[in-house]
């Protein structure tokens, strides 16, 4: 997106060089006299073309400094007269259609038989006398009719120095024709804070921008300036070849990037180098967007790319395979079985004793302990010698089987296929996956933001309170991961795409998992399915390895436990 300062007008026309007729020339002063003009091929201000007043030799040109007296005998010259009418007639013929004629002149040319002629024109028409720079003041500037300015002046400093004063008087849509001017003197136009505002002969164009990849990238060499290259200083280097202008690059202060509006109501950034006219354009990746006050100082082009932005956040590496027995039931469900295996044990003991009292007999299980024990061998499976020895027991015990059978056959199947295939982290997918995280934003600069607060989107508008403007480094954030980092999805990939980056892998490892959701489940089945056929090695099962090691250090610890607290209890009944 190409962002354009305010009332700047890039539909600049092309020029051409023509040579004017000549006709006799009775002053002793000898005149060249050329033109530039520039057709009307598009909308908006432009200058239509000037006259060189200039002496001519074979070694090379002077600008003369024509006195009053030799202004007047010059408008008085039937050479000349006949050009302005010619050239100008015509030309006024065909800009004036419909519009009305503000004419700014020299003193001089108010008794000049082309004053005469302008007269017998059926147009509205404003004359003003021009003598000092403050005299284009008292001509109507802007209006709703359409309007074309000629100025027929032999002095240039007081159109230069009114094109360079308040921006508020020039009319920025009309058409304009401009006598009497050197071709240095209309450069010198064209770069006024006024002519770069109007449409352009051969102008210079300050384009504010600043490195931000891929769209802008700098090739820096010691010494000189960078070469700036990528997909936005393409686009303006075509549009300063079609429309001839060239480009002058200039840069905001570091950190202040796109630009921000500050308290006392003003603007930094790119967005204050052209509301002070320190900019006429702006490539930096730029969004077309309407905050309060940047309307005033920042007008959008059309689009020529549509972009997204994202979230880029650090994802942790696969979950170890250790843990891979622990995979086939989720956090909620082992707590709900390790509750279950809790309740079992004293359920199973207060079940069998009190239906051993009510018939008789003994219990077949005669201490809580080993309650526990034969609840815990029912959740594995494991047949046991005691059998219940009432009616109510063996109800009990009847259900207990049903459900730990159940659990075994859920558990079984589902741990086939979490040892073979690595397991992903939960991917954040949705804003509101984000804003239930907890985790900060970042972005450069305050754009996203002020997006973000005024957006209808309840998770995007509450994400504004933990958002945090940068002006360099989001990404290291996002490495500690401190916080997810808000860009536009080009950027992010030209990020992870360099060959040693170092966000390379960590974040290449969400853009994976992405891709294999989006296969489809299909291909998602034919992958789980060939993968049941992988063979199982010590990687796969290392999570069983770990469990006898550890019941293995457990029962040591309780063996050595027993050895010091038995000899303990012998030694006390030697005592008595």
């Amino acid at each position: 997106m190409i962002c354009a300062g305010e009332s700047s007008y890039n539909n600049r026309e092309i020029a051409a060089s023509h040579e004017a007729p000549r006709g006799p020339r009775p002053h002793p002063v000898p005149l060249q006299e050329t033109y530039c003009y520039r057709p009307n091929i598009s909308h908006g201000a432009r200058f239509n073309f000037a006259t060189d007043i200039t002496t001519t030799s074979a070694q090379h040109t002077t600008q003369y400094q024509i006195s009053a007296m030799q202004r007047t005998l010059i408008t008085r010259e039937d050479g000349y007269q006949e050009w302005l009418r010619s050239v100008l007639g015509k030309e006024l013929g065909l800009e004036l259609t419909g519009c009305t004629l503000q004419l700014g002149l020299d003193p001089v040319y108010l008794t000049s038989p082309f004053m005469t002629y302008i007269n017998t024109l059926p147009y509205l028409r404003q004359v003003v006398v021009v003598r000092q720079a403050k005299d284009f003041l008292k001509m109507m500037w802007g209006g709703v009719m359409c309007r074309v300015y000629l100025f027929l002046l032999f002095n240039a400093q007081p159109l230069l120095s009114f094109a360079d004063s308040d921006l508020q008087a020039w009319d920025y849509y009309a058409r304009y024709i401009v006598v009497g001017f050197s071709r240095a003197d209309l450069q010198v136009l064209s770069q006024t804070r006024k002519g770069r505002k109007t449409q352009h002969i051969l102008g210079v164009i300050k384009v504010a921008t600043f490195e931000f990849p891929p769209a802008i990238m700098y090739k820096r060499q010691t010494g000189k300036k960078p070469n700036r290259y990528g997909g936005e200083v393409a686009v303006m280097k075509a549009l300063s070849g079609a429309i001839n202008f060239t480009i002058d690059y200039v840069e905001p202060p570091p950190g202040e990037l796109w630009g921000s509006r500050l308290p006392n109501g003003t603007w930094n950034g790119i967005v204050g180098m052209q509301g002070r006219g320190e900019a006429d354009l702006a490539i930096a990746n730029v969004f077309i967007t309407n905050l309060p006050g940047q309307s005033d100082h920042q007008h959008f082009s059309a689009p020529f790319y549509h972009e997204v932005s994202c979230v880029v956040m650090k994802v942790p590496p696969p979950m170890p395979r250790w843990q891979a027995i622990s995979w086939p039931f989720r956090g909620d469900t082992w707590l709900a079985i390790l509750i279950g295996l809790f309740i079992c044990g004293p359920v199973l003991y207060v079940v069998a004793s009190f239906s051993a009292m009510r018939v008789g007999g003994q219990p077949f299980l005669k201490s809580l302990s080993s309650s526990y024990f034969y609840a815990f061998a029912m959740h594995l499976r494991e047949p046991t010698d005691r059998q219940p020895n009432t009616t109510s027991s063996q109800i009990t015990v009847g259900f207990l089987w049903i459900y730990v059978m159940v659990l075994g056959i859920s558990y079984g199947t589902n741990l086939t296929a979490f040892l073979t295939v690595t397991r992903q982290p939960r991917v954040i997918d949705t804003f509101k996956d984000f804003h239930d995280s907890g985790f900060s934003i970042v972005g450069l600069g305050p754009i996203f933001g002020n997006l973000m607060q005024r957006s209808e989107n309840h998770y995007l508008k509450s994400l504004f309170s933990r958002f945090v403007p940068l002006t360099s480094g989001p990404e290291e954030w996002v490495m500690k991961g401190q916080a997810g980092y808000i860009n536009s999805y080009h950027s992010t990939t030209y990020l992870v795409a360099q060959i040693n980056s170092e966000y390379r892998k960590p974040i290449f490892r969400l853009m994976k998992g992405q891709k294999k959701r989006e296969e489809g489940s299909e291909t998602n089945e034919v992958s789980e399915a060939s993968s049941i056929l992988v063979p199982l090695n010590t990687d796969h099962m290392q999570g069983v390895f770990y469990i006898m090691l550890l019941s293995t250090l457990s029962a040591l610890v309780v063996f050595l436990a027993e050895l010091v607290f038995g000899n303990r209890s012998r030694y006390s009944e030697s005592l008595k």
